[in-house]
Parts: C-alpha cells; structure tokens; sequence
C-alpha cells in the first residue's frame, strides 16, 4: 500500500515501505528482496480515463521466482506463494486471495479448442 502513495518525485517508495531494493535483470527501476517473485515490464502504453485514472500496460522483459516458490517440476506452487492482488482505490486496503484455484470448464470443444490443446501439451509435455 505505500508504494503506491503519491510521494514526490525523487522520494524512495521502497525505503518509506521498510523494504529492501535490489538491482533488477533487465530494467533500471529496482527488484524489491521481500518480494520472492518479480516481473520486469516494459511501459507499452498508458491511457487516461475516468476522470484521472490511469491504464499501464507493459510488456514483460523479465521474470523471476525464488525457488521456494517452485514445485519438483519447476512450476509455481500456488500454496507456497499465496499471491493477492489489491481490490482498487474504492475498496480501501482491500486485497483478494488469488491462489485458491477452481477449474472451470469449456463448453465449446470445437477445432480451436482441440488446436489449442495440442500446442498446450506440447509446450507443457508434463502435463
């Protein structure tokens, strides 16, 4: 929550949150060592909209994961890294679980869904 607080320019976010900076991959903004997962994005484009809000959308350039947060075939461990993803301004310090996974099915089994399952498994041989 703080390092998205509008501090002036040159203030540290990192530093105000009690957090430690590490040099990042590819980017020149810093990794964060509390964080056992990082994504370095490159700033694609920005759009203004409802009165003040602000869209990013970046590309990622790199990405890393401590291996804690790794299962014996070098996936993500869901359980391990407990991610949350923050609800939005209206909703206060409101964050919401995203690792309680549920499996939803498809209900169009067409030729694309087929193609789509073979590139799947074949990118995913362990699957």
């Amino acid at each position: 929550m703080v390092v998205g607080l509008p501090f002036a320019a040159g203030t540290s976010e990192i530093e105000k949150a009690g957090l430690t900076a590490t040099p990042a991959e590819v980017m020149r903004a810093p990794r964060i060592v509390e964080c056992p997962r990082h994504f370095e994005c490159k700033v694609e484009w920005t759009k203004e909209w409802a009165g003040g809000r602000l869209m990013v959308c970046g590309r990622l350039v790199a990405a890393s994961a401590d291996a804690g947060c790794l299962n014996a075939k070098g996936y993500i461990d869901w359980e391990r890294v407990r991610p949350a993803h923050y609800c939005g301004a209206p909703y206060g310090n409101m964050f919401v679980k995203a690792y309680e996974t549920m499996t939803v099915d498809v209900p169009y089994k067409g030729p694309e869904y087929k193609a789509f399952e073979e590139i799947r498994k074949a990118f995913f041989e362990d699957m």
